[in-house]
Formats: C-alpha cells, sequence, structure tokens
C-alpha cells in the first residue's frame, strides 16, 4: 500500500512540474511574439515612428516621445506638421543612402530633452532638406556627389545643436537659399573637391559658432553672394590647392570672420571680394603657398583685415581689380584710420591693420620679498601697439629659488632674479619683442618684512617710534612677568 502511494505521489511531482513547465512556455511566447513599442502620443504606444507619425493628420503641434533608440532606414518626408520629438534619453537616427535623408515642407521639426540622446540626419544626397516651417537637430550629414548635410529654402529657420559634415565632390555642408536662415551651433567639416563649407544665396544667412574645415582642392570656406550675410566665430582653414578661404558676391552681401583663415594650398586665395561684397576679418588671414593671394577686391568689392596677412615670396599681398600689389604699396592716405589702404580708386580696396610695432615695457616691479608671491605686470608702449600680451619666464634665477606660475612670482631665499618679458609678433609679424628685467629679492628681518622696521630709511620717521613703543612695552611686561615669578 505504502508502495503504491508512494508511485502515485512521484507521478503528481513530475506531472505538476510539466504542467508548470507548459505554463511557463505558454506564458513566455508573448514577450517572444510582440517587440517593444519604438515611441508613443501621450498614453498611446506605437509598434513604429511610421505608425505614430502617420496617426498625426494635421499640424496640431503633437509630441512624439521615444521608448527606445530609434534608427528610420530609407528617408522620411513629412509635410504640414509641428511635431516635437521628446528624445527621453534616446537616438533618433534618420538613414538614407540616397535622396534626402529628412525632407521636410512646411513643417516645425524639433526636439526635446536637450542633453540626452540626439536627433541626426545621416547619409543620402541631402541630411536634411527643409522648404518652409523650421527644424532644429543635433547633427547632419551628407554622404553624397552633389550633397549638402543642410539644404534650406523656402524661408525656412534651421538650427543644429552640434557640427555637419559632408563628403563628395560638390558637396556642401550647410547651403542656404530664399531668405534661408542657419544656425550651426559646432564646426563644418567638408572633404572633396569644387566643394564650399558654407553656401549662401537669395537674401539669406548663416551663422557658424565653430570652425569651417575644408579638404579635397578647389573648394571654398564660404561661397556668399546675392544679399546674402555670413557670420563665423571660429576659424576658417582650406587645407588643399586652388582654394579660396572666403568669397563674397554682390551689393549686400557681407561675411564676418571672427577667427583666423588659411588657405595654403598652391594658387589659394586667403578672401575674395567681388562686385560690391564685403568681407570683415577680425583674425589673420594667410595665403603661404606657392602663387597665393593674400586679399582680392574688384569690382567695387570691400576687405577689413584686423589682424595680419601673410602670403609666399611667390604670391601677391594683394590684388586690386586685376593690379597685384606688395605689402608696401598701400595709399599714402589712408580711407580707414589705423589701417592700410590697398586700392586704385578707392571703389575695390583691402585694408588692412597698420601694425604698430612694441618700443618698450615700463613699470615693471624691481623688488620683491621672500616667501610673498608677487605679480608681474608692465606697461606697453606706445599704447596702439599691435600686440601687448606679455608672458613671463625666468632667465636668471641666481641664488633665489624663483619659480613663475603664470605671472606670479615667487621666491624662497634672497638676492636678484632676472626675468624675461616676451611679446609675440611684438615687433613685426613673426619677430618677438624681448625685455629683461633684474629684480631684487630681500629676505624678512626678525618676522618683520623685508627691509626691517617700515619708515626706518631716517630712524625718526611715525612708523619708527610706533615698532620702538611696541618693542618696549613687550620688553617690559616680559620683565614684569620674569621678576613677578622669582619673588615666588
Amino acid at each position: 500500500m505504502k508502495s503504491r502511494l508512494k508511485k502515485l505521489f512521484t507521478m503528481a511531482v513530475v506531472s505538476l512540474a510539466l504542467l508548470a513547465g507548459l505554463v511557463g512556455v505558454v506564458a513566455a511566447a508573448p514577450a517572444a511574439a510582440y517587440a517593444a513599442n519604438e515611441c508613443a502620443i501621450g498614453t498611446t504606444e506605437y509598434a513604429t515612428l511610421d505608425d505614430a507619425l502617420a496617426a498625426i493628420i494635421d499640424d496640431t503641434p503633437t509630441t512624439i516621445t521615444l521608448l527606445a533608440d530609434i534608427t528610420y532606414d530609407g528617408g522620411c518626408a513629412i509635410a504640414d506638421r509641428t511635431i516635437t520629438f521628446d528624445l527621453a534619453g534616446y537616438d533618433l537616427v534618420f538613414e538614407a543612402s540616397s535622396s534626402s535623408t529628412l525632407d521636410l515642407t512646411d513643417s516645425d521639426i524639433d526636439y526635446a530633452d536637450r542633453g540626452n540622446g540626439s536627433f541626426q540626419a545621416i547619409g543620402g544626397t541631402r541630411g536634411l532638406f527643409i522648404s518652409g516651417g523650421s527644424c532644429e537637430l543635433t547633427y547632419a550629414e551628407a554622404n553624397s556627389t552633389f550633397g549638402a548635410a543642410i539644404y534650406a529654402s523656402g524661408g525656412s529657420q534651421v538650427i543644429v545643436d552640434g557640427d555637419l559634415s559632408a563628403a563628395g565632390m560638390r558637396s556642401i555642408g550647410a547651403y542656404a537659399e530664399a531668405a534661408s536662415d542657419v544656425t550651426v551651433n559646432g564646426g563644418i567639416a567638408v572633404n572633396g573637391s569644387l566643394a564650399n563649407g558654407v553656401s549662401v544665396l537669395n537674401a539669406s544667412q548663416v551663422t557658424i559658432t565653430g570652425n569651417i574645415t575644408m579638404s579635397g582642392g578647389s573648394n571654398n570656406g564660404i561661397y556668399a553672394i546675392d544679399r546674402s550675410v555670413v557670420d563665423v566665430v571660429g576659424d576658417i582653414v582650406v587645407q588643399d590647392d586652388y582654394s579660396c578661404g572666403v568669397y563674397s558676391e554682390r551689393t549686400d552681401t557681407k561675411v564676418s570672420v571672427k577667427g583666423n583663415i588659411t588657405a595654403d594650398g598652391l594658387s589659394s586665395k586667403g578672401i575674395d571680394a567681388v562686385d560690391n561684397g564685403d568681407i570683415k576679418v577680425l583674425g589673420n588671414v594667410s595665403a603661404a603657398g606657392t602663387g597665393g593671394i593674400g586679399a582680392v577686391a574688384s569690382n567695387n568689392g570691400k576687405a577689413t583685415i584686423t589682424g595680419t596677412l601673410t602670403v609666399s615670396p611667390t604670391g601677391n599681398y594683394t590684388s586690386i581689380d586685376g593690379t597685384a600689389y606688395a605689402a608696401t604699396e598701400y595709399a599714402t592716405s589712408t580711407t580707414l584710420p589705423h589701417y592700410l589702404t590697398y586700392t586704385n580708386d578707392n571703389t575695390s580696396t583691402v585694408w588692412v591693420l597698420e601694425f604698430m610695432p612694441v618700443a618698450d615695457i615700463a613699470g615693471v616691479p624691481t623688488a620683491a620679498t621672500v616667501g610673498i608671491p608677487l605679480a608681474l605686470s608692465g606697461v606697453v608702449e606706445p599704447n596702439d601697439a599691435t600686440n601687448q600680451a606679455i608672458v613671463w619666464s625666468i632667465a636668471s634665477a641666481g641664488a633665489t629659488g624663483a619659480t613663475l606660475s603664470g605671472n606670479v612670482l615667487s621666491a624662497t631665499a634672497p638676492g636678484t632674479v632676472v626675468v624675461t618679458a616676451t611679446i609675440a609678433n611684438g615687433l613685426a609679424p613673426g619677430v618677438a619683442f624681448t625685455k629683461n628685467f633684474a629684480i631684487t629679492v630681500s629676505s624678512a628681518a626678525n618676522g618683520l618684512p623685508a627691509g626691517g622696521i617700515p619708515g626706518t630709511g631716517d630712524g625718526a620717521s611715525p612708523a619708527f617710534w610706533l615698532w620702538a613703543a611696541l618693542a618696549s612695552a613687550l620688553a617690559i611686561a616680559v620683565g614684569a612677568a620674569a621678576a613677578k615669578r622669582r619673588a615666588r
């Protein structure tokens, strides 16, 4: 009987185990059969971004919240919609191998949860194509002949909170036409011949807060025409031959570059202002390649360089309406104070900041105290010298054990330390101004400042008598205390 009961019990346990396993398989089946949803609108979740976009039937402002990273392949077109992508920490990446990756018409598209996740348009002939409306995203890229990372038309507005990249012959980083406005809060890198970092025309505007870097040859850092405006905060570097840093053409076309422009390839131009085009550079311009031209102005073009202009010995400093001018061939009277004027008829003109060399540095401290840091400073003469930034170094520490941290001198022992003041490009472009200064380091005596008691130079100043009175009072107090102890 017991044996039979034992067998029944064993069979029951096995049956329950098999049943549990079967239930587990059945319960697990839905998880394997249904993938996680990609996004949501409000409380409604959607398996794909296409499903969510299809659910939006008009231009009512709508937020699509990501529930996972999304890579949208094949290109996406959106028209007459107002959409905010709440990234929620995820990445939204539109990708395509041809045509436009993200194609927007009269739509306003932006993103939320800034600083977390990304909103990117990558690949294809155009990373982002927009006609009318606005778009804000974090990155755009194009990898195709005639491609553009950003192509803005029809009065559209674009903000890129990051960089742009383009590769391919005749490719463009940022293209704006027909009163469009593009702001890139980052830099632009383009690799391809006959390419442009920025192309802007038809009363459009482009702002770049970073640098523009070009490679591939026969390209332009900036190509601006027809009443357009470009502002670049960073530098422009055009690396290969037959290229130009900035080209500006036609009335009311204005390009401003706060950084430096370098176009050092063979027969390259630093800047080129044509047909009333205007270029202003706050930094330096270099066209140091063989046969290069530093600055070109023709047909009433205007260019202003608030920095240095550098060309190779085989190049031309400036070219005004086809006539080459050396650095020394400026007009006898300038039309812009503190600038050298290069012109043939005061219409086409290049202005280069007149270089004012440093003559001297005065007012440098001559004394220091052991253990007390001394901030080094000096007054540059003349006060309108082109370069005035002083860099300090120690020429000879002697026995002082002197060290420098920035412009702060510290010494550990008395003696004489010799410091050197250097101003880069102080005498001429590429030639520094230097001058040595001797500083006497004194020690502190008996805990008092170096030189002894203040004001004792003649032995009878008020400061002397104050110190003497304090010392006398201290001596009396000490003596009284000692006498009291002896009396005990």
